[in-house]
């Protein structure tokens, strides 16, 4: 009997896309034929939270169905005309991508594209109150469910007629629309002990892009350049909920609208037989913004409004170099000039708030990497980054026409990254791959302040000390070891305005360990096994200074899977999956943070050829998540079961 092909590739447990019934057999192993259309259907049965079930698992939590992809292409004399893409209901999850390419000539593209994604709006719990009604979900006392949908339309149209210029023209139109929950929580009174009210997003953002662009190759030179306009709408609305019927407490309108031009220039040339390459870039972004909205809390301010113009020109250049035959040099220095001002107030009332700002700054950054090959079996590679910036910012703010305060802060900032790394295949079967970096963010400020304007931060430091090692070892033609392992050390160091004297804000320190083991023992059956594991612990000074209010974090969590395919006959296969997902690191201070709990997700499927052109399939998902960070009231289990129906023609 001849060996099974199987499609590898498990996606997480509980994503919904795993359990649509893409057919786990090969499309080439499967039918004739280059196009294919594949439908499906199921649907989930929930018993506990809907709202956490939707959000950790990416589904709507009740029937959906459609086409899972298509495909289809016609070659005729002169060209090709291809359309992909997926219809499916329910998840609200829709793209269709057409191009038609003609030889010699161009192309024409256009398609469309949405996905909704669901959040959780129930908020916060806190632990160890007791008395009251206990538990609530606040956004809606119906429904805590939100979604928000993400979406585009594009038209691109390419000229390829040789020896001329390549020109490419492109439009297209982004959204996103719907609510999403906040992380700004609203903590309850003793009527409702256990919730912190959460804060709900309404969002309403449309997104335009133009674009041009021009490419040619002169000799041994490639030249092209291009314009960009993009313009841009953000309407969000802010709500933080209290109360037994999700009364508003607080309301906040953001109204943001710029418009951005952006045009470009390279060049790359080619010299001494592609020894030698130049590379010559040049970029200019101007963009004008205005903002408006209102915010009510205490008092009301119904007439929020501003705007700024910024500036900015990047010029960059790198030169490959390749002067003998193991040895590459890379090095580059990039520019930048950015100039932006700012202004921002409120207008209405007895109390005329007006803020203006102006900043400026130069970046050089130079760069150098080395890649040397001469040892056998071996890639031996570094690379150095040093960049400098200096700003100049000034503020003053106006209330009722008369001057409340000033602000002027020059900036300088050191940015330093060394990089080392090999890859080695010692032996047949054997692959590591190493590599250090370290990296080192400093800032300065001088600060001169006036009137209503608080302390400052005189310095700022980020050191980042990274190192990973992987290690693939094919012991056997049927068993593949992958192993990774990751430390890094991030180290934060302030400096008050009042205070200069650097104190130790935060310490990081990570461990990192990935294992995966592959084991296909005979024809019919293959496994995988993957376990990843993750310390992570963040030591602040706070905890001592404000105790009870800022502690250290551990974020620990674990997480396994397990998947696998088994030939039952030539037309029969069955697939099967686990994964499992633990953490233990909830703290509660002044407000939540971490998680306690665990996830499980089993999925087992079916996949039969009917013949050589048809192929049906049929799943099964239970997936399971144990919150006992929001006390158990967001808790959830489903069952999922969906089909498929896949077609070549």
């Amino acid at each position: 009997m001849k060996s099974m092909p199987f499609l590898r590739g498990a996606t997480r447990g509980g994503s919904c896309l795993a359990l649509l019934g893409t057919a786990l057999i090969a499309p080439n192993a499967v039918a004739e034929g280059d196009n294919w259309v594949e439908l499906s259907a199921g649907g989930y049965a929930v018993g506990g939270n809907d709202a956490a079930q939707s959000r950790r698992n990416g589904n709507n939590g009740d029937f959906f169905g459609g086409v899972q992809s298509f495909h289809f292409e016609q070659l005729g004399d002169k060209g090709m005309f291809e359309a992909d893409g997926h219809l499916l209901f329910g998840l609200e999850d829709y793209e269709v991508d057409l191009k038609y390419t003609r030889d010699d000539i161009g192309f024409v593209r256009a398609g469309f594209k949405q996905f909704r994604t669901w959040y959780d709006g129930s908020g916060g719990y806190i632990p160890g109150r007791t008395g009251g009604a206990g538990w609530f979900d606040p956004i809606s006392p119906y429904d805590d469910q939100l979604e928000l949908d993400r979406g585009s339309i594009w038209f691109e149209a390419g000229l390829r007629v040789p020896d001329i210029p390549e020109l490419t023209f492109g439009w297209e139109h982004d959204w996103r629309d719907g609510s999403k929950d906040s992380t700004m929580w609203q903590r309850a009174n003793d009527a409702v002990p256990n919730n912190a009210y959460p804060g709900l997003y309404r969002i309403d953002e449309v997104r335009d892009t133009f674009r041009l662009d021009v490419n040619h190759t002169i000799g041994n030179t490639d030249l092209g350049g291009g314009l960009r306009y993009v313009t841009v709408r953000n309407d969000d609305t802010r709500y933080t909920r209290y109360g037994s019927k999700g009364g508003a407490k607080l309301t906040q309108q953001d109204i943001n609208e710029y418009d951005l031009w952006s045009g470009y220039l390279y060049s790359t040339s080619r010299f001494k037989d592609d020894e030698v390459m130049l590379s010559i870039g040049y970029n200019l972004t101007t963009l004008n913004s205005d903002i408006g909205g209102y915010r009510t809390v205490n008092h009301t301010y119904n007439n929020l409004l501003g705007g700024g113009q910024s500036i900015s020109s990047v010029l960059n250049a790198s030169l490959w170099w390749n002067p003998i035959e193991d040895l590459v040099i890379v090095p580059s220095f990039r520019y930048e000039w950015w100039e932006q001002e700012m202004w921002g107030g409120h207008l209405s009332g007895a109390d005329q708030i007006i803020d203006h700002s102006n900043y400026d700054s130069n970046e050089a950054t130079a760069e150098c990497e080395i890649r040397y090959s001469g040892v056998d079996s071996a890639l031996f590679y570094a690379r150095a980054m040093y960049s400098a910036r200096t700003g100049d910012m000034s503020q003053m703010t106006l209330e009722n026409s008369v001057l409340d305060g000033t602000r002027y802060t020059d900036a300088d900032t050191d940015i330093q990254k060394y990089v080392i790394g090999a890859n080695w295949y010692p032996v047949s079967g054997v692959s590591v791959a190493s590599q250090a970096y370290y990296r080192v963010y400093d800032q300065d400020f001088d600060n001169a302040v006036t009137g209503s304007y608080d302390a400052l931060l005189s310095g700022h430091k980020t050191e980042t000390m990274d190192a990973n090692l992987r290690v693939t070892w094919r012991c056997l033609p049927c068993l593949t070891f992958v192993s990774r392992y990751d430390y890094q050390q991030i180290e934060y160091e302030n400096s008050a305005w009042v205070n200069p004297i650097p104190v130790q804000s935060g310490k990081v320190t990570k461990n990192i360990l990935t294992e995966s083991v592959s084991w296909t023992p005979i024809d019919r059956l293959y496994m995988t096994l993957g376990v990843h594991w993750i310390s992570s612990e963040t030591d602040t000074p706070a905890d001592v200074a404000l105790p009870g209010v800022v502690g250290d974090w551990d974020n620990d969590y674990w997480s396994a899977s397990f998947s696998g395919g088994y030939a039952i006959s030539e037309d029969t296969q069955l697939s099967f999956s686990y994964y499992y997902y633990q953490a233990d690191n909830y703290d509660w201070a002044a407000m939540p943070y971490g998680f306690i709990g665990d996830e499980h997700a089993l999925t087992i499927g079916v996949d039969h050829r009917l013949n050589e052109n048809m192929v049906l399939n049929l799943r099964y998902g239970y997936l399971t998540g144990d919150d006992a960070a929001a006390g158990g009231f967001n808790d959830y289990d489903a069952h999922v079961v969906s089909t498929g129906f896949r077609m070549n023609f």
